[in-house]
């Protein structure tokens, strides 16, 4: 790998990600991050990494890296939400799932959650 290029880096991490490596593609998205490449993107894919392992503040701290790097992005807003909701943050999960419907009439995760909380 070209230690030098953020895009390989994120690339790595997308493999190790398939592989079932989730450390390893920590370390990989990271460094992508750190070069300012893929970073909605890799941003997001940690915090998946971190939701799975039920740890919800830290996923939605990456949640909300990869929004502010892809505010238009409503995916990254309806991770952010369901990460937030699972920390007791309910309150502010909701206007983001709203938000993530506004970006994107057809976002799966936005329209369940609201429609599971009455909304």
């Amino acid at each position: 790998i070209y230690d030098g290029e953020g895009t390989t880096w994120y690339n790595l991490g997308v493999c190790y990600m398939n592989l079932g490596q989730p450390d390893q593609a920590r370390n990989a998205f990271q460094k992508a991050i750190d070069m300012g490449k893929q970073v909605g993107s890799a941003a997001n894919n940690i915090g998946v990494i971190f939701f799975q392992r039920n740890n919800f503040p830290e996923a939605a701290r990456y949640f909300l890296q990869a929004t502010e790097a892809e505010p238009q992005n409503a995916n990254h807003k309806a991770n952010l939400g369901l990460a937030l909701e699972n920390s007791g943050r309910l309150k502010e999960a909701i206007p983001l799932y709203q938000e993530a419907l506004r970006l994107d009439p057809n976002q799966v995760l936005a329209k369940q959650q609201l429609g599971r909380l009455g909304y």
